[in-house]
């Protein structure tokens, strides 16, 4: 196993909390323009609806953003050796 089929292996496990909260991120301003659909045309059936299809588009583009850092970020794991690169100073310097 390479270092960079490791580090994409890494990567992965970190990935899902942060579609988990765009997730929830998007399911409450669903949640919002599903109570305002409510409030004003009377469909309270709306506020699930919107708040589902919120969760799922904005984790979506968040999933779309994390394709596109995996990519920087193996491009960096390549650059630094294995016993140098450390992931959290990966997330707290300015790559992401």
């Amino acid at each position: 196993m390479g270092v960079k089929t490791f580090y994409n292996r890494l990567f992965t496990l970190y990935s899902f909390p942060i579609l988990q909260k765009g997730a929830i991120i998007g399911s409450i301003f669903g949640g919002i323009n599903g109570m305002y659909q409510a409030l004003k045309y009377r469909n309270y059936m709306a506020i699930p609806v919107f708040a589902i299809g919120g969760a799922i588009s904005f984790g979506f583009f968040l999933g779309c953003g994390m394709i596109v850092i995996s990519q920087i970020y193996s491009k960096q794991a390549q650059k630094d050796s294995y016993k140098n690169f450390n992931i959290y100073d990966y997330f707290r310097s300015s790559h992401y």
